[in-house]
C-alpha cells in the first residue's frame, strides 16, 4: 500500500518538452467508480496494473497497485470498461 498525493500545477508554455528523455504509450480503463474510490487498469509497454484507490481525504488517498498479466489487462480494457484511453507520448 502506499499513499498518493495528488498536486497540481499551471503549464504556461511547452518549454518543458525539450526536457523530456523517454516516453512510454499507456492505455487506461477504469473499472469501477463509488464515492470517490476508484479501480483502475492500466497497460504501459512493459507492464500492466490494477490500481485500487480509496477515496481522496484532502490532497492524499490510499493506493493499492498490483501487477497483473498484460493479456489480463488487454482483456479488461476490451470487456470491462466502458471507455477506456490509450494516452499519446507528448
Amino acid at each position: 500500500m502506499s499513499l498518493e498525493i495528488e498536486r497540481k500545477f499551471l503549464v504556461v508554455n511547452d518549454n518543458w518538452r525539450a526536457s523530456i528523455i523517454d516516453s512510454e504509450l499507456i492505455g487506461d480503463g477504469l473499472i469501477s467508480e463509488r464515492d470517490g474510490a476508484k479501480v483502475r487498469v492500466r497497460v504501459g509497454q512493459e507492464s500492466a496494473q490494477l490500481t485500487v484507490k480509496n477515496c481522496r481525504s484532502g490532497s492524499s488517498r490510499l493506493e493499492f497497485e498490483y501487477e497483473i498479466p498484460r493479456s489480463d489487462a488487454e482483456e479488461m480494457l476490451a470487456r470491462i470498461c466502458a471507455k477506456h484511453l490509450r494516452d499519446e507520448p507528448p
